[in-house]
């Protein structure tokens, strides 16, 4: 066991979330791409454009040598737009497209199953086109619907096949619920997590990895035996991320061992 826990490193690589630098992608995408890349981050899961064409934004990754692992894409431009959501995000070498939110309306029960059904042809699109699909929590998915079960529970159950979870932990451990535990309820179904540290619960302050309250070696072990390939680092406070908070979370992760 110590050979294989010691080298859990080489099977995790570590991306960047771009709405954590948003106002500075806007800015200038290339040169914080580029920046992103010094820093050590492998790749990037993107939050739109930025106003540029996505032919542009590929090159520009493969410039500075950045992997575009996924993107947070609106429900709606996935279903009533399939092909040429999908078509934009395959050019980008996107390897998941997952759905970052919804709507005050669908959160309910009935709401989340029903999205669900709305995502059974695009979960079918993105399998033949070899992209995942998947749903990335807040906090509001874990409260309980009519049936008693939580709002995610509920909605991962009705496509198992084809749909799978982009976890984000800060927010699982906001709920009050236990984020090792979720990564384990979802074994084989969460290639992505969201590492978001918290600082504060009551109200939600979130910090750079490693100087909150997440249990970050626990959940890397986890996550680890769960078949999780990328750890994406998002800091979403309304107040700017900074540079430096990019910095130290990457620099956290790399850091980790596990004699």
């Amino acid at each position: 066991m110590g050979q294989e826990v010691r080298n859990i490193m080489i099977n995790f690589k570590i991306g960047l979330q771009l709405y954590s630098i948003r106002q500075m992608a806007e800015k200038d995408l290339f040169e914080t791409l580029k920046r992103v890349k010094a820093l050590g981050y492998d790749g990037v899961e993107l939050a739109g454009l930025y106003g540029h064409e996505a032919k542009q934004v590929k090159e520009w990754m493969d410039r500075v040598g950045l992997e575009c692992i996924s993107a947070h894409v609106p429900w709606r431009d996935l279903v009533e737009k399939t092909d040429e959501t999908l078509d934009m995000y395959q050019s980008l070498g996107c390897s998941y497209v997952a759905v970052p939110s919804v709507e005050e309306e669908l959160r309910t029960s009935k709401g989340m199953k029903k999205l669900a059904e709305y995502l059974v042809p695009v979960a079918d699109a993105c399998k033949k086109r070899g992209i995942g699909l998947l749903y990335h929590n807040h906090d509001f998915e874990y409260e309980k619907g009519e049936d008693q079960i939580s709002l995610l529970d509920g909605f991962l159950e009705q496509n198992p096949e084809n749909l799978g979870a982009e976890l984000d932990l800060g927010w699982v451990l906001a709920a009050g619920e236990n984020p090792q535990e979720e990564i384990k309820k979802y074994h084989g179904r969460v290639p992505l997590l969201h590492m978001k540290d918290v600082k504060e619960k009551n109200p939600v302050y979130f910090c750079p990895v490693g100087r909150g309250l997440l249990p970050v070696r626990a959940l890397m072990r986890e996550a680890y035996g769960a078949g999780t390939k990328w750890l994406i680092v998002e800091q979403d406070n309304e107040d700017l991320t900074t540079w430096n908070d990019v910095e130290y979370s990457v620099v956290f992760l790399k850091g980790q061992r596990f004699e």
